[in-house]
């Protein structure tokens, strides 16, 4: 009898310390997972940076290459003899050189890429679905710090790949409770605790019916 008591607070109070472990550790897979969520987020900050700055490439491109259309078309419908005697004329036009703009513009969006690099570099992920991500993200830094001049082709090529990196970040936050609950079961730590506590139960059930 006094076994059988002594038993039952033993196996109480494992079974409590575990279940507080458990517990403990449940608060502690939520917090690292969050944390991940945040520091991917804190990335795509660069990102969004990046493709705003690509979004401005694109206007000025756009601006240059109707000014062209203009100067073409009234160079040939004047009689201009050169580009020269064409800005003579208007003066208005050359207020800003589109080719400086647009090489300081992709200077700027590729030293954004690089943080943005070194930030993906020395973030820890474990989570399959956001390492992938990662990965997307590194490439696109490095598309974007390979360019040397930039054409529409180019833009809308990097849009797209941000757009796709985006879209699948949006869906995978969508289902992030159920990534935490798949990060929970699959928990190393936890299948440890998981086992120990059924052996308690077990025990404890086995105990009850042997009359121990």
């Amino acid at each position: 009898m006094l076994f059988s008591m002594f038993l039952n607070i033993i196996l109480g109070i494992i079974g409590g310390i575990i279940s507080s472990l458990i517990v403990s550790r449940v608060f502690l897979i939520q917090a690292e997972y969050l944390n991940q969520l945040k520091s991917v987020e804190h990335i795509l900050k660069h990102m969004e940076y990046i493709r705003g700055m690509l979004f401005g490439i694109r206007k000025v491109l756009e601006t240059d290459y109707d000014e062209d259309s203009r100067k073409r078309k009234e160079t040939a419908e004047r009689g201009y003899k050169s580009e020269c005697e064409y800005y003579t004329n208007h003066k208005e036009c050359r207020w800003i050189d589109a080719e400086a703009l647009l090489r300081k513009m992709i200077k700027d969006t590729q030293d954004r890429a690089s943080i943005m690099y070194e930030d993906i570099v020395k973030i820890h992920i474990n989570d399959s679905s956001l390492v992938n991500l990662l990965q997307q993200m590194s490439a696109y830094t490095r598309k974007v710090n390979s360019l040397k001049d930039c054409n529409f082709a180019l833009v809308d090529d990097l849009d797209r790949i941000s757009n796709g990196i985006v879209e699948e970040y949006s869906t995978y936050k969508q289902l992030s409770t159920k990534q935490l609950v798949m990060s929970v079961l699959k928990d190393k730590v936890m299948i440890i605790l998981y086992v120990s506590l059924v052996i308690i139960i077990l025990g404890a059930v086995l105990a009850y019916f042997l009359g121990i």
